[in-house]
This record gives C-alpha cells, structure tokens and sequence, in this order.
C-alpha cells in the first residue's frame, strides 16, 4: 500500500512530472504582506457540483509564511506538459487547494490551484481582518475557485 499521499503519474512508462506551488498571504488588498500565516495543502478531485465542505483533500503539507508573506516552493506531481499537444491525452495539469489560515483575519481556501510540469504557480491570498468591535458581520466570501467549473469536470462523462 502506498502511504505517499501525493497522486502518482497513472503511465508507469512516463517519467514522473513536477510543477511548483508558492502561496502568496497578505492582506490591504495585496500591500502588506502577513508572516506566520498557515498554508494546508490539498488534493483536490473536481466533482460535478462543488462540495459543501472541502476539506475532502488529502493533506500534502502544512507551511508557514515568511516576513515577505511567501510560503516555501512546494513541489507538486503533475502531468507531461505534452498532455496539452492531444486532445485524449488528458488535463495537462493537476489540481490542488489550499487553506489559509491567520489570527486575527478570515480563513480562506482556494480551489482547484492549477500546477503545470516545470512551472512555479504563485497563488495570492489576500486575507480579510476580522472586525475589531465584535460585530456580528457576516464573513467575505472564503472560498475561490481558481479554474471555472467546466474547465476542470471532465468531458464526456
């Protein structure tokens, strides 16, 4: 049994494939960026209709937020960028989420974060404090779809 819960390339005969995942947290509309802040990495199986809870994922890695507001690179499995040259080949890229959590501001997770063979996706995060006075607010919309719906269900299912 495989305990690696990152996917596997599905063609044995394919050399394995990697793209790069930095999250990027700040808040005041992307000018200040936010240390400490708590990046989860997920798997991420687009379904017809979105769930209700996301965290369904398996946990890839939790990572911490620099003084720049920069998770570390994290490296993804991904298909062959040649998946792109065929039709029937497949997505050319896998899909992830992520959860961001901070003390002080709103949680938010993102979802269906594409990651190519040999690129660096940098994912922003722009987090939303939470009102000092208390108030009753409803919170912001917390979860972001990254890739449209019909661009990650597969076709001719």
């Amino acid at each position: 049994m495989n305990s690696n819960p990152l996917p596997q390339n599905p063609n044995n005969d394919i050399p394995d494939c990697y793209g790069y995942l930095v999250v990027q947290a700040s808040t005041a509309r992307g000018a200040i960026p936010l240390q400490g802040a708590l990046v989860d990495v997920l798997t991420y199986e687009p379904l017809d209709t979105p769930p209700e809870n996301l965290t369904d994922g398996i946990l890839i890695a939790t990572l911490t937020t620099d003084r720049d507001g920069n998770t570390p690179k994290l490296r993804l499995p991904s298909p062959p960028c040649a998946n792109a040259n065929s039709p029937d080949s497949g997505r050319p890229y896998s899909l992830y989420q992520c959860t961001v959590r901070l003390s002080g501001y709103y949680e938010q997770t993102h979802v269906g974060i594409p990651i190519y063979e040999g690129i660096t996706v940098i994912q922003p995060v722009v987090l939303v404090p939470l009102p000092e006075n208390g108030s009753e607010l409803p919170p912001p919309e917390t979860q972001y779809y990254e890739t449209e719906t019909d661009q990650i269900t597969e076709e001719g299912g």
